[in-house]
């Protein structure tokens, strides 16, 4: 590989430099090492010559391994995004490295309209001070600031940073679009040009010209699993025309069709669904004008292309096996997704936005495996409750509700466009329905809980018949929510402040901007029992609340259905001690945040105070009357993790604060529909009671069924013990032994049906009695099956032109669990194998190989990963390893398709010879140890 003269004498000042110097800054000044940016603030900044001097942030050394050349280190979406911010924080020119949201919008952009994932690369030329700089007084650490005593260019050193990404944290699909376009190539290389890109997706068939401002379509097995792509980026001298290839290498989790299957197609929206998609309203084919990026800029042109703009849901059909029609619904059960800001958590995967992410942020779920069950960061290490399979086996059709303006106002998503008329036009249309489809059961997770609630209550109070018979409300605040008012009162004060020209002040104060957006919203307005911007002693919610809880204490609840209601609160507080510091956020040392958890208490007591010395905008709150929402038993979140544990906190390590990473969102109290005062907030479930239990003595909730947990839990977190209790206490159970209409103390029932239903039981049906009623009306067609009886009691009746057929015949679930042992449940929270892997293109460049077979990374260290897509038989297959000398090292018969991941740190470094064998096949290839 030739290489011009400037790089090789750049290669060997870096690692010359590398070598006397720590990797990590020479500055030891306290107050460096507290704000770096504002302690090299009186530097001459012309003498640095690349305009970004990585001093000047709280940098990760992983910056100098990426130089694309010697020890090349495989980085993550978030890593790549770690190094892009450090290198943004360390620029004294902000047009290098553009703003955060910019790329962020351009993401959106790119998914929307054509469901592609783009590849960052970053090429960054940057600067360090040199420790002779301090040592010849050229840089002088002085208490306040770092005193420029004449440096020069030559005081710091040069390096450079190439590293290539997804930028998505995560991929879904077996085809995936990547797209390479200059839009995201972020550089300050003035010397060179890239020519050409070529592109190793880890799908078996090695590296590829990849054209910018293109979208490159790239197949995968069914698998799910991390994948390792590498990049040959080859540059051109602009004036000497001498050639250089460089390299980068990075890692993205990709969700395969055997975690997630390809939904069904639902039969009214055939001709217009997006993908297996389908909307509703209906979307239509209009003249748009579409914008993605392209180049540096957004290019917009005006096409045909499918708007749905004007739709509210998107929704998706996953049929049971035992449905043999595929054209309607047989037992369909209905679950609608919660609060999603920015729509960015869709049926297969959750769309982050640019930027790093703590560990325990990076929850890939889409909405498929969040209702399955399938373990969160918190929960790495529990077995996925498969809900959705076990659902499946049960015969049961599944549809899952998407709202696309996941933060809109709940009435409107509930209302005629929204799950009103979707229940009406779609699900109960003649597309859906006919008299051999069941009656509902519908689930509403948190925000859904509330939107299913409006919808089904205001259906029957204007005559609208939903056909739902069990109601599930799952962790929904039925009274409310809570995010911690301290946390509120941080994210607004960060959002707001003077940065001082402070680059880490400006990026923590990015993310702030973000979630304040996000509490501003109409369904967080709607949700939270205290909102920061009423700017009340009281702690109050905004007017938006009051006008919801107003509406729905007047609907009431549903009156047809039967009600559950599922607490994710556990038998105790959160934890123990109400009213501590819960939030302490500090990015210098005059720029803070701290924040305590509400008492429960009458009295006056400060709860907030934010700093940011020298521009007057100190703010202390403080509130009185409070209760104890944050440490209640009831579902929580992670929203303290995501401040106290923030890359830019400079107390992150005291053990008194990151112990609180979780506060209660969901107080049990509200989860039942029980109003939350000081006497309820700490109730647990076992303290609660049905609605019709008249003698316990315990407080009423409005719901027939209540259910906790032993022990509080993420917010709408499915366990293998809820899913359970919602397949064999409420499901099977009603199945077994049914009656019609629901019971409830002191009310009397009537059901009527006015159109196409089943109503099948295992057992036995009860139809009216006790004072109920139960009307089948004129055009309705009716089917009641049961494997032992059916009886017709005093109020049933039947009116002209209704049609009923009864039977009794065998009845069962059929559970055959054929998805349930086919679908691959993988835990994206394990690290990637290729994560912090080393490779050294430096000596070998790239080894010449005597077959296509494709084995990464190679040269390699720790593993090896052997492709076995292109192979004329996939099972049975034996991998050998071989040294040079001929001496066998490895031998494994592997029966298993598309790839395998084989251990090799105990190996000595050297060249090998890796033989793969099938019946008919033979394949080798040569291969290089570090």
């Amino acid at each position: 590989m030739k290489k011009n003269l400037l790089f090789q004498l750049m290669t060997f000042l870096t690692i010359s430099l590398a070598g006397q110097d720590s990797l990590s800054s020479v500055i030891t000044s306290v107050n460096y090492i507290n704000d770096p940016s504002l302690y090299l603030s009186k530097i001459n900044n012309s003498e640095v010559s690349t305009e970004i001097l990585i001093d000047r942030s709280r940098y990760d050394n992983i910056v100098f391994n990426v130089n694309g050349y010697d020890k090349v280190t495989t980085v993550s979406a978030s890593e790549w995004f770690n190094i892009y911010n450090d290198l943004s924080a360390s620029s004294l020119n902000s047009l290098i490295i553009p703003d955060l949201d910019l790329v962020n919008d351009a993401m959106d952009i790119l998914y929307k309209s054509d469901k592609a994932f783009p590849i960052g690369i970053l090429d960054i030329k940057f600067n360090k001070i040199k420790k002779s700089a301090l040592d010849n007084n050229e840089l002088i650490e002085e208490p306040d600031f770092l005193f420029d005593n004449g440096a020069i260019s030559d005081s710091y050193s040069g390096y450079r940073a190439v590293a290539i990404s997804c930028l998505n944290h995560n991929v879904s699909g077996d085809e995936i679009n990547f797209y390479l376009g200059d839009f995201f190539n972020f550089t300050n290389n003035d010397e060179q040009i890239l020519e050409t890109v070529e592109v190793d997706f880890d799908d078996g068939a090695g590296y590829r010209k990849v054209n910018f401002n293109e979208i490159t379509k790239i197949k995968y097995s069914t698998k799910s699993g991390f994948i390792n792509i590498k990049a040959k980026l080859h540059f051109a001298h602009k004036i000497t025309g001498d050639k250089e290839v460089l390299y980068a290498n990075s890692s993205v989790f990709r969700t395969g069709s055997a975690t997630v299957p390809t939904t069904d197609r639902s039969p009214g929206n055939r001709a217009l669904g997006i993908g297996n998609a389908s909307y509703y309203p209906a979307p239509v084919y209009v003249n748009d004008i579409v914008c993605r990026p392209c180049g540096s800029v957004y290019c917009c042109i005006e096409e045909n292309v499918l708007s749905i703009n004007h739709s509210l849901i998107e929704y998706h059909v996953i049929y049971s096996d035992e449905n043999t029609d595929k054209d309607k619904l047989r037992r369909p059960l209905i679950i609608c997704d919660g609060f999603d800001p920015g729509d960015r958590r869709s049926f297969e995967q959750y769309r982050f936005g640019a930027g790093a992410l703590l560990e325990k942020e990076k929850d890939h779920r889409g909405l498929r495996q969040l209702l399955n069950g399938d373990p969160s960061p918190w929960y790495s290490n529990k077995p996925s409750a498969k809900l959705i399979d076990r659902l499946n086996a049960d015969g049961y059709d599944i549809v899952i509700v998407n709202f696309l303006d996941g933060a809109g106002d709940i009435r409107i998503n509930a209302g005629a466009k929204g799950l009103r008329g979707f229940l009406n036009d779609v699900i109960n249309g003649p597309d859906f329905r006919d008299h051999k489809t069941e009656e509902i059961t519908l689930i509403g997770p948190s925000m859904g809980g509330l939107i299913t609630r409006h919808a089904l209550t205001s259906m029957e109070q204007n005559d609208e018949e939903h056909f739902v018979k069990n109601w599930i409300s799952f962790d929904a605040p039925q009274k409310g929510a809570n995010i911690p008012l301290s946390l509120q009162y941080a994210i607004n004060f960060f959002s707001k402040i003077n940065s001082g020209g402070i680059t880490s002040i400006e990026q923590a104060k990015a993310t702030f901007i973000a979630g304040k957006a996000s509490l501003n919203t109409v369904a967080a307005q709607q949700l939270l029992r205290q909102h920061y911007s009423t700017n009340s002693y009281t702690g109050n919610p905004t007017s938006h609340y009051t006008s919801l809880y107003t509406e729905l204490e007047v609907l009431g609840y549903p009156k047809v259905s039967r009600n559950f209601a599922i607490s994710n609160g556990g038998k105790d507080k959160l934890y123990s001690n109400a009213g501590t510091e819960i939030l302490d956020l500090k990015t210098s040392p005059w720029t803070y945040v701290e924040g305590k958890g509400n008492k429960n208490n009458d009295g006056l007591y400060t709860i907030f105070e934010g700093s940011r010395q020298g521009f007057n905008n100190d703010e202390t709150k403080k509130t009185h009357s409070q209760i104890g929402y944050e440490n209640s038993p009831g579902g929580w979140n992670s929203s303290l993790y995501s401040l106290n544990c923030h890359l830019k906190n400079t107390e992150k390590k005291n053990d008194n604060i990151t112990e609180y990473t979780k506060s209660t969102f969901m107080t049990t109290a509200s989860a039942f529909g029980i109003d939350v005062d000081r006497a309820s907030v700490y109730k647990t479930h076992d303290d609660f009671t049905n609605c019709n239990d008249n003698s316990s003595g315990k407080v009423k909730s409005p719901f027939d069924e209540i259910r906790g947990m032993n022990n509080n839990e993420e917010h709408v977190r499915i366990s293998v013990e809820t899913a359970d209790y919602l397949m064999n206490s409420v499901l099977r159970k009603d199945f077994d032994e049914s009656r019609r209409p629901r019971m409830r103390d002191g009310e009397h029932a009537i059901q009527n049906v006015k159109g196409d239903v089943a109503f099948t039981a295992k057992n036995h049906y009860i139809f009216a009695g006790d004072g109920s009623e139960f009307l089948i009306h004129g055009k309705a067609d009716v089917i009641m099956t049961t494997g032992k009886s059916i009886k017709f009691s005093p109020g049933f009746s039947i009116k002209k032109g209704g049609k009923l057929v009864a039977s009794i015949k065998a009845v069962d679930y059929r559970t055959i669990f054929r998805k349930l042992e086919a679908r691959e449940v993988v835990d994206y929270t394990k690290p990637s194998p290729y994560t912090h892997e080393v490779t050294d293109y430096s000596s070998s460049n790239e080894v010449q190989f005597e077959s296509s077979l494709n084995i990464s990374p190679n040269p390699f260290s720790s593993h090896i990963r052997i492709a076995l897509d292109d192979l004329t038989e996939e099972n049975n297959v034996l991998i050998e390893l071989y040294k040079g000398s001929g001496e066998k090292v490895y031998s494994e018969r592997i029966n298993e398709s598309g790839s395998v991941v084989i251990e090799t740190s105990h190996l000595a470094p050297g060249i090998y010879i890796c033989v793969v064998k099938s019946s008919n096949d033979i394949k080798t290839k040569k291969i290089l140890k570090l």
